[in-house]
């Protein structure tokens, strides 16, 4: 979804859970309120008729040390019983991840270990009898340029960077510490199809590589089996019906044709969707499943949350 809008393609997408966040972020005509298909059809022919320009993300290290920190500053006062760290596209979860390698790299670039070498380390900082040696010519000639004194200052920024940047390495040394710790849980949100599944083994892969225990897959968005599929069952369900009783047999017959249709396909998405299941159940055996069923409305009220609760076996409110 980023990499699509980095590139001024159209999104759209309804605006709640991750995509409407990201949406709202970067591209607020992208979002359609839940389940408003006519909306949806709009917005999609104004998106295609003028498509919005490129957005320009954040740069990667940076957004990684402001999240770092800010998660080191929220853990660090112990005001909160529990702290939810939501990163919903995959990329940005990883970057979270490998944040401490990333800055040590920075910070241990040879640019800057050049320039800013501790006191003490041949002749302390950096003084232009370096620039003595024959590596460091174009320097030498920069010198005559820029004169000696800007070359010192910039040393002088460098080293002072470096101490800055050390303190940055600290706090995100210590948030690393605190994700491989055992009161810490990492869920993975799905949906059962193919390209979401793929994802999420990668992920838990990378996960596993950095020594992180993955706790449950959370499949969202499951399709409910309908309880009956066949004509004649629909037809006879449909004759029981109070409020039907009024409709003859061929008007009866025409209604549970189309219905039983989409309940034939309902019943092919259920069949690939738990393959999906047993696909990632088989690639990532012990780990917990756990289930949400698609919804009918915005996971916002009470009596949804609580439904959502119990598909988590989670005591409801």
């Amino acid at each position: 979804m980023l990499e699509a809008l980095s590139v001024g393609r159209p999104v759209l997408g309804w605006a709640h859970g991750g995509v409407g966040e990201l949406l709202a972020r970067w591209q607020p005509d992208g979002g359609v309120a839940p389940f408003d298909e006519v909306l949806l059809l709009e917005c999609a022919r104004q998106l295609l008729a003028a498509p919005p320009a490129p957005v320009t993300m954040p740069d990667g290290l940076r957004a990684m040390q402001q999240a770092t920190l800010a998660l080191y500053d929220i853990v660090r006062r112990n005001a909160f019983d529990l702290v939810v760290l939501d990163t919903p596209p995959t990329a940005n979860a990883l970057d979270f991840l490998e944040a401490p390698r990333r800055l040590a790299e920075a910070i241990s670039s040879p640019a800057i270990q050049w320039f800013a070498r501790p006191a003490g380390e041949q002749g302390g900082r950096f003084s232009l009898s370096r620039l003595r040696s024959g590596s460091t010519l174009v320097l030498k000639r920069l010198a005559k340029f820029v004169g000696s004194q800007f070359l010192e200052d910039i040393a002088a920024f460098l080293t002072d960077f470096q101490t800055v940047l050390g303190g940055f390495l600290e706090r995100a040394e210590s948030v690393n510490e605190r994700l491989r710790r055992p009161d810490v849980a990492f869920l993975l949100v799905l949906a059962p199809e193919t390209p979401a599944v793929d994802e999420a083994l990668y992920f838990e892969q990378r996960l596993r590589a950095s020594g992180i225990r993955l706790s449950a897959f959370l499949i969202n968005r499951v399709h409910q089996r309908p309880g009956l599929s066949g004509v004649d069952d629909l037809a006879a369900h449909l004759r029981g019906r109070p409020e039907l009783s009024g409709l003859s047999d061929l008007e009866i017959e025409q209604v549970a044709a189309p219905l039983s249709r989409s309940a034939l396909e309902t019943l092919r998405l259920c069949d690939g969707e738990d393959q999906e299941v047993e696909r990632l159940r088989a690639a990532s055996p012990g780990t917990t499943l756990l289930r949400v069923p698609l919804l009918s409305e915005d996971a916002a009220p009470l009596t949804t949350l609580n439904l959502i609760a119990r598909c988590l076996d989670v005591p409801g409110g």
